[in-house]
C-alpha cells in the first residue's frame, strides 16, 4: 500500500543529507488531539529509542482558544519534556501553523516562554506564516501557503 508522510515527513526529507540523515515517525493521526499524540509518542519512543523528538505543543483539534485550553496543552508539553529527559531523548517543541481558534498571541507566547525557560528548542511554525490582518484567510500570509487552512502546502517545502 502507498505510504504518505505528509508535510512533517517531507520537511525532514528536505533537511536530511547522507552525512546527517533524519528519520521520521509520525505519532499523529487525523482528528486527534495532542493528548492522543503524546500517549502514542511515548509508546513509539520506547519502541524506537530516538535521539530527538519533535512534537506539537498543541494542535487545531485542541481547545486552545481559551486560557484553560493553553494551560492543559502546556501541562502535556511539560510532561512530555520530562519524559524525554528521563529517557535520554532531546525534546523539540513545535508550535502549530496558523489556524482560526488557535488562541491569542499572548497565550501562544506563554507556551514559547515556558518551553524556552526549560532549555528546550522551539520550532515555531506560526511566526513565518502568520498574518494578523488576514482573519478571512485563517491568518495565513497567503492561500498558496496552505491546502485547507490548517496544513501547509507543497509550496512551503520548495
Amino acid at each position: 500500500f502507498p505510504v504518505t508522510i505528509f508535510w512533517g515527513g517531507k520537511a525532514c526529507l528536505e533537511m536530511s543529507t547522507s552525512n546527517a540523515p533524519i528519520g521520521f515517525i509520525s505519532a499523529g493521526w487525523s482528528g486527534k488531539t495532542s493528548s492522543n499524540f503524546f500517549a502514542r509518542a511515548k509508546t513509539l519512543s520506547a519502541l524506537f529509542k530516538p535521539t530527538d523528538v519533535v512534537f506539537p505543543a498543541y494542535t487545531p483539534n485542541d481547545a486552545t482558544n481559551t486560557k484553560y485550553g493553553i494551560q492543559q496543552a502546556l501541562a502535556r508539553v511539560v510532561d512530555f519534556i520530562e519524559y524525554c529527559y528521563q529517557n535520554g531523548i532531546n525534546p523539540i517543541v513545535r508550535l502549530p501553523v496558523p489556524y482560526s481558534g488557535s488562541g491569542s498571541e499572548a497565550l501562544r507566547l506563554e507556551v514559547i516562554n515556558k518551553v524556552k525557560s526549560m532549555g528546550v528548542l522551539v520550532l515555531d511554525m506560526n511566526t513565518p506564516l502568520y498574518d494578523s490582518t488576514n482573519s478571512v484567510g485563517g491568518y495565513w500570509k497567503g492561500a498558496t501557503y496552505h491546502v485547507d487552512g490548517t496544513h501547509p502546502s507543497e509550496f512551503m517545502l520548495s
